[in-house]
């Protein structure tokens, strides 16, 4: 007999808050993300030259259309350099619950597609392993991999990917275990 999503929802819900405590450990307690970030040089003149003239979004430079992309002017202006993605956020600090309510709804949503999955292909009462063999996977999917795109495209640093794939590493155990030992049936 299939499981219901349903069924599922206290697995969905200790996983998404679990992931959500241990992304924060990983993140703030843990070492290994501090140098993933380096200063410009002269921080207080870009400061000063960006403050109130830009508005919180992203932006590439330089900027082009996909049609500007082949054209001397803009292959000469890759060329020169400097080549950047920018993201700016609203000052301060923002509305940390805000932010915290985002966070675990994002790890929600991660956890009913891996109880989706799950429910689809074992029944109830499958064994630990097998539950944990078939939810790790989909969680590693979702939280491990996210870093790809980001590295071809956009020019994430290797070794930024590879501590992200780890982090993504952890939350999908953490998850895989949460199912398994939530799995109905057991």
């Amino acid at each position: 007999m299939l499981v219901s999503l349903a069924q599922l929802w206290l697995p969905i819900a200790i996983a998404a808050v679990a992931c959500h405590f241990v992304g924060f450990f990983c993140w703030v307690v843990l070492p290994h993300h501090r140098s993933d970030y380096s200063p410009v040089p002269d921080e207080g003149a870009l400061r000063n030259l960006l403050k109130g003239k830009i508005a919180p979004g992203m932006y590439t430079i330089p900027f082009g259309t996909h049609k500007d992309m082949g054209t001397p002017e803009m292959i000469a202006k890759r060329n020169e350099g400097p080549n950047a993605f920018l993201t700016v956020i609203p000052d301060g600090l923002g509305n940390m619950v805000t932010q915290q309510i985002k966070n675990i709804s994002f790890h929600l949503l991660v956890s009913l597609f891996v109880a989706y999955l799950a429910a689809v292909t074992l029944p109830a009462g499958t064994e630990y392993l097998k539950v944990f063999q078939v939810t790790g996977t989909a969680a590693f999917m979702a939280y491990g991999f996210t870093w790809g795109w980001q590295v071809i495209w956009f020019g994430k640093p290797g070794r930024v990917a590879v501590k992200e794939a780890f982090d993504g590493l952890v939350l999908a155990l953490v998850t895989a275990g949460i199912f398994g030992w939530r799995w109905p049936g057991m």
